[in-house]
């Protein structure tokens, strides 16, 4: 009977401990199960928003082809009731040879017109306000002067530029996105691999390390950029942080790169701020870690911007140095990089880092 009780109280025990160690065993998966359904959804938000725009594109196209057949059909019928080659008339209507017209309607060859709506050969003219508009090549057409730079044409018309540039419209695909959370500052892709991830800014920069994109805890966290960082502009390098996942999400296999044969069959890098598409050539990946403060080391961590030729050469010679093979790529002073930066566990305060440089036609 004693011996029948110590066989069940030890069943009990052994019940104990393997409800104990299945319950973090269960927590983990239903993480991971919470993380991946959240992952899919958003990237069922942007595509869809991807398509929808793709389709109003198409039918806007379909619809300005239309419109401009009809214009031309329009002129034509024009042109024969009226002379092709009359010597005055409404170039509001596309007479092409009109000697006058209304310029600030599209006359080609007006000899004067409004320029302050911006024809190309329009002389001088008042731009609303009475004051002096520029030549064609004078700071463009239509433009304000600028007081004190009447004599530098070039320079005045840099300045009139940057203040009637127009801010560039948000990509669509990434409108809905936006609407949920205005802490979405791009999107991260690397074909072939499990990175395809919103990338977040906010000012506390420990925010996303433990908030999924949706402000919920989370041991996942988001790709992040901290707050200092321009996206935008951007400055020379700007860094995106993420945790290295064992399950293999975020940047759970960026470390693939210590592979040169991994990054032959992935030497690139999409990176979409929230206005424009881009993509990066990976030009260097080398373990690392965080330095102490007073310790003298190359810490990647800390380079935004290169103003000289000497900042430049710095980071550019020691991630060339650093790097675990030669990818063939080079950079000169005018580049901007993309660094993405994990945790690594080969010394203390490990990471492991993934330098790229924006491909040409994106510098």
């Amino acid at each position: 009977m004693k011996r029948y009780r110590n066989v069940k109280i030890l069943r009990g025990m052994l019940l104990a401990v393997l409800v104990l160690c299945l319950i973090p065993l269960g927590q983990a998966y239903y993480s991971s199960f919470r993380q991946r359904q959240q992952e899919t959804a958003l990237k069922e938000l942007r595509d869809t928003a991807e398509v929808e725009s793709a389709g109003r594109n198409g039918e806007s196209a379909v619809a300005e082809g239309d419109g401009s057949q009809g214009e031309k059909n329009a002129g034509q019928g024009d042109a024969s009731r009226g002379g092709k080659n009359a010597g005055q008339g409404d170039a509001s209507r596309g007479g092409k040879n009109a000697g006058q017209g209304d310029a600030s309607r599209g006359g080609k060859n007006a000899g004067q017109g409004d320029a302050s709506r911006g024809e190309k050969n329009a002389g001088q003219g008042d731009n609303g306000q009475g004051e002096k508009t520029y030549n064609e090549g004078e700071g463009g057409p239509g433009r304000e002067t600028v007081p004190g730079m009447e004599d530098n044409p070039e320079e005045a018309a840099a300045c009139v530029d940057n203040l009637w540039e127009e801010p560039s419209p948000m990509l669509e695909k990434y409108e809905a996105l936006y609407e949920e959370n205005n802490d979405l500052t791009g999107w991260l892709f690397i074909e072939g691999m499990n990175i395809d991830y919103p990338v977040m800014q906010c000012e506390d920069d420990e925010y996303y390390l433990h908030h999924d994109f949706y402000g919920n805890e989370s041991k996942y966290g988001c790709l992040y950029v901290r707050e200092t960082a321009d996206v935008n502009t951007p400055g020379t390098n700007f860094i995106i942080y993420g945790h290295n996942m064992k399950d293999g999400s975020m940047f759970g296999d960026l470390d693939q790169y210590r592979k040169e044969s991994f990054w032959r069959e992935h030497p690139m890098v999409c990176f979409d701020t929230l206005y424009e598409e881009r993509s990066y050539e990976v030009i260097a990946a080398f373990p690392s870690q965080v330095y102490p403060s007073d310790e003298d080391a190359f810490k990647y961590y800390q380079f935004y911007n290169a103003d000289t030729q000497e900042e430049f050469d710095y980071f550019y010679t020691n991630i060339k140095n650093l790097s675990l093979y030669d990818t063939g790529v080079t950079a000169g002073f005018g580049d901007t990089f993309l660094t993405l930066s994990t945790c690594a566990y080969h010394t203390k305060d490990g990471r492991f880092v993934v330098v790229a440089k924006a491909a040409a036609a994106d510098n």
